[in-house]
């Protein structure tokens, strides 16, 4: 059943038929199944022993009634977005060729998408001219370095510190 099986895959592999993920993968563990089961013992029917649970599993899985009672899993409803697809693909290209089609976009927030932005933009160039400025060693000095890029320094660790809170806060 092994050689059967691995036969099947690999035919349908070479003409490209795609199969559900559930099907290769019960077909492997099966394969996996018998290979341990004719190893610890060679006279075993793995076939038999697991053809109940097998067609069980199937008929659960892929249950065709269901899914071509099921609206999106209907037939028809494809056949009939099939035939409108082409005539809807043609129209938007002409638009799109005619400049009559527009693209909009609408982000919800994006006011608080700025603000937050705008807020590490911010942290970034504190951070950046605190470090630029600790080379520096003219100016007050705070614990041998310029007091400046240490009040930049603990202006970007309250920002950062904000700026975790309110995204924590926000969850």
């Amino acid at each position: 059943m092994n050689e059967a099986l691995t036969k099947l895959l690999d035919l349908m592999q070479d003409y490209n038929v795609i199969l559900p993920n559930e099907f290769v993968s019960m077909a492997r563990g099966i394969s996996m199944i018998e290979s341990v089961a004719t190893t610890l013992d060679p006279k075993i029917d793995v076939m038999a022993s697991i053809e109940p649970i097998v067609k069980e599993v199937m008929e659960e899985r892929m249950n065709i009634k269901e899914s071509l009672s099921n609206k999106k899993g209907s037939l028809v409803y494809y056949k009939n977005m099939l035939k409108t697809l082409p005539p809807l693909l043609t129209n938007s290209v002409h638009k799109i060729n005619n400049g009559d089609m527009k693209l909009r976009f609408e982000i919800d927030r994006i006011d608080h998408i700025v603000s937050k932005f705008s807020l590490v933009v911010i942290i970034a160039a504190l951070l950046m001219s605190s470090s630029i400025t600790m080379t520096i060693n003219r100016g007050p000095m705070l614990f041998d370095m310029p007091l400046i890029a240490v009040l930049g320094y603990i202006v970007t660790f309250i920002l950062g510190a904000i700026a975790v809170a309110n995204y924590i806060y926000s969850r």
